[in-house]
């Protein structure tokens, strides 16, 4: 079975890194860095600037190139729910 993303960042989403609704309940779409308190964390955050940060996180963490990095972003945020 695919792992759900996260549809903001695209992180694969587990039941410890879920965002939480404003009753505090978990939310199924949404990872805890994007989403909290039935708020996104950065409300005005535009896809160019997700693309961007992702990007960043992705050479520093994953040890890909930036090439790779921006690639893997362009082809995978662009398709997710917060951002269509």
């Amino acid at each position: 079975m695919k792992n759900k993303l996260c549809q903001s960042c695209g992180i694969p989403l587990t039941d410890e890194n879920k965002g939480l609704n404003a009753d505090k309940s978990q939310n199924r779409e949404y990872c805890h860095y994007c989403f909290h308190n039935g708020e996104f964390t950065e409300p005005k955050l535009s896809l160019d600037l997700q693309i961007k940060k992702l990007t960043e996180m992705a050479v520093s963490k994953l040890n890909l190139s930036e090439k790779e990095a921006l690639n893997m972003a362009n082809e995978t945020l662009p398709k997710l729910k917060r951002w269509k």
